[in-house]
């Protein structure tokens, strides 16, 4: 009943004020400014009766600035897009960068002509998420978003929409886990997809592509790298992450699938726990290590077959010695021969020789080229 009385006085203060229009132009006398008096009280009824009609969604509505709402005539029927913007206006159905082409009644009040009933203010539903304000330490991952249980009715869509998505469980480069929370700033580019095509849920759908982008670029970071890279807007990491949400002119990414384009982002959050901290540094230390212990047993490797090879040598070299003082003139084959048994029969005889025997009768290290 309510709106019915107000259109009713919509109309006739209509009325009045084009009467009075039609008299003023007909007549201009001494009753100027009783007219004139009357004009603007007809004025300031038609704005009244306008503003009170907007409160109701009845021939006008209100849409505060930066907001976004459309009309429908019947069920989900869009016909028009009502946008209160700066830089921005509606075209083809669409949010388009310009100069906001708007009339006195938007400008300056607000006030959007839906048109005449049936037209409707189209209302959708939808799950408010927001981020938690008091995460810490100890916060669990699963409160770190706190979301609405049932969705509200609402008329007015954001144009800028920022938003916290939770992707738990990113597996870097090095097998680390971590819990991340990625903020976005996204822009409404087609009002229709996200509220009628995806029917008010755009942040669902477009959370599995922030997911995607998060993982996609992380699992390339080691824990060490991820821990101390920049994670602000403009930072890297933060650029290649957006670029892989919603890649520069891809059509067939985002912006078809949610109607939405991002346009910023940011690492707002991270699990920053003691035991994955212990853990990383453990096993950073723990690689460091077993490398210098690598290093320190070849080490000790090579110093023993080293002197294991100079032993052999010193051996057979006091051998030959003796062969050649017990048979002057002998020649270098022979005696290197008669050497290598005598010092074979050593070891075998004096377990501390330091000539190493592998096999009776066989002669281990002895170069056959040497020369004297």
């Amino acid at each position: 009943m309510r709106r019915v009385l107000l259109a009713i006085l919509f109309l006739s203060g209509l009325g009045s004020f084009l009467f009075l229009l039609g008299e003023i132009t007909g007549q201009w006398g001494s009753e100027a400014v009783a007219i004139y008096s009357l004009l603007l009280g007809v004025v300031t009824a038609f704005l009244f009766a306008a503003w009170q009609l907007s409160k109701n969604d009845v021939f006008f509505t209100f849409v505060g600035r930066g907001g976004i709402r459309t009309v429908d005539r019947g069920e989900s029927n869009v016909i028009r897009i009502l946008a209160n913007l700066t830089d921005h206006h509606v075209e083809n159905m669409k949010i388009t960068k310009d100069e906001p082409k708007r009339n006195l009644l938007e400008k300056y009040f607000g006030l959007y002509w839906i048109g005449i009933p049936p037209a409707t203010v189209h209302e959708f539903q939808f799950v408010h998420e927001r981020m938690n304000p008091n995460i810490n330490e100890n916060t669990p991952v699963s409160e770190w978003i706190m979301r609405d249980e049932r969705p509200t009715p609402t008329k007015e869509l954001l144009w800028e929409i920022p938003h916290s998505y939770l992707v738990p469980g990113v597996e870097l480069a090095d097998g680390f886990r971590v819990n991340v929370l990625f903020n976005t700033r996204s822009q409404v580019v087609d009002p229709v997809i996200a509220l009628y095509v995806r029917r008010g849920q755009f942040i669902d759908y477009m959370a599995q592509y922030v997911r995607n982008g998060v993982i996609g670029v992380l699992s390339m970071y080691t824990i060490t790298e991820f821990r101390n890279a920049n994670k602000d807007e403009n930072s890297d990491l933060a650029k290649r992450i957006l670029a892989t949400i919603d890649p520069p002119g891809d059509m067939q990414g985002l912006l078809e699938a949610v109607g939405l384009t991002v346009i910023g982002g940011f690492v707002s959050h991270w699990d920053a726990s003691d035991k994955t901290e212990a853990e990383a540094l453990a096993a950073e230390k723990k690689a460091e290590l077993d490398g210098k212990g690598r290093v320190a047993a070849a080490k000790k490797d090579r110093e023993a077959a080293m002197t294991l090879a100079q032993g052999q040598m010193a051996g057979l070299d006091a051998a030959l010695e003796i062969i050649k003082k017990r048979t002057p003139g002998i020649d270098e084959a022979t005696a290197l021969r008669e050497a290598n048994a005598l010092a074979i029969a050593t070891k075998m005889s004096h377990p501390e020789s330091p000539v190493t025997v592998l096999g009776a009768g066989i002669a281990i290290g002895v170069d056959r080229e040497r020369k004297s």
